[in-house]
């Protein structure tokens, strides 16, 4: 499965709490706090943080770190990637 077949919910469990993860990759951690504090304030759509993911993971899939967190935080939603 490819990041762009996942559904909305499996990016916005990583904001509302339903999943936790230990994030290697620092600039993902930040991104998830930024999206956490922007969803309250603006209140963003599932499609709108969805959208913020998917671009993040385009930039920097490549990244060796990336694809380890990316795959732990499919394993706990029950993914494979």
């Amino acid at each position: 499965m490819s990041i762009n077949q996942l559904p909305d919910n499996f990016w916005t469990a990583l904001i509302n709490g339903s999943v936790s993860i230990q994030c290697e990759f620092l600039a993902l951690s930040l991104l998830i706090t930024n999206l956490k504090s922007r969803q309250r304030a603006q209140n963003m759509s599932d499609a709108e943080v969805a959208a913020e993911f998917k671009k993040f993971f385009a930039k920097y899939s490549q990244l060796p770190v990336l694809q380890r967190d990316i795959t732990k935080i499919a394993q706990l939603r029950g993914y494979h990637v």
